[in-house]
């Protein structure tokens, strides 16, 4: 047999979102803040987990590391007070850190236009960060906030803080 396989991108939403931006930056900053904005009960539901884990270390991941993790872990971490700057830095590091793997699959695509999607879905830029939590901030006014208005419970917003705070101490800022 014969098979032709034939791969769809999981959300056609957010590749044509994604494609339609002028370069890597507009294309992250757009499709992170459709993520949070369209799933911010699953962003809320993650940090109640890891407020809810038990004692000790917690793993985030999804597929490829960076996206929904980074978007979790951004919003930990600015919920424990990190600066967005220190934020957008670590997310950058992503980039670098899976630099290799990142760009095994890049030079496995098949087209032009699919190698094209994945540099724009492989970029970590630190400023597409920065511009995402700029925005939620704008839009809601605090992280706590855009969680509580996703049906996170205050209690969650305090234990992550408070496990934040029980791994590296407390912010001095």
């Amino acid at each position: 047999f014969l098979v032709e396989v034939e791969r769809l991108p999981a959300c056609r939403e957010v590749d044509a979102l994604g494609d339609a931006q002028a370069d890597e930056v507009a294309a992250t900053r757009a499709v992170y803040l459709l993520f949070l904005e369209r799933y911010a009960e699953n962003f809320a539901g993650a940090i109640s987990a890891v407020a809810s884990a038990p004692e000790g270390p917690v793993v985030v991941h999804c597929a490829a590391w960076k996206d929904r993790t980074g978007l979790t872990v951004a919003l930990l971490l600015r919920l424990a007070g990190v600066g967005i700057e220190e934020i957008a830095r670590d997310y950058a590091a992503s980039g670098e850190n899976l630099g290799g793997e990142i760009e095994r699959w890049i030079a496995e695509a098949e087209t032009e236009r699919e190698r094209r999607r994945r540099l724009r879905l492989g970029a970590s830029p630190a400023h597409a960060m920065r511009e995402v939590l700029d925005e939620l901030e704008h839009r809601h006014g605090a992280t706590a906030d855009y969680l509580r208005s996703a049906g996170a419970a205050d209690d969650d917003l305090a234990r992550a803080r408070a496990r934040h705070d029980d791994e590296v101490g407390p912010r001095a800022d």
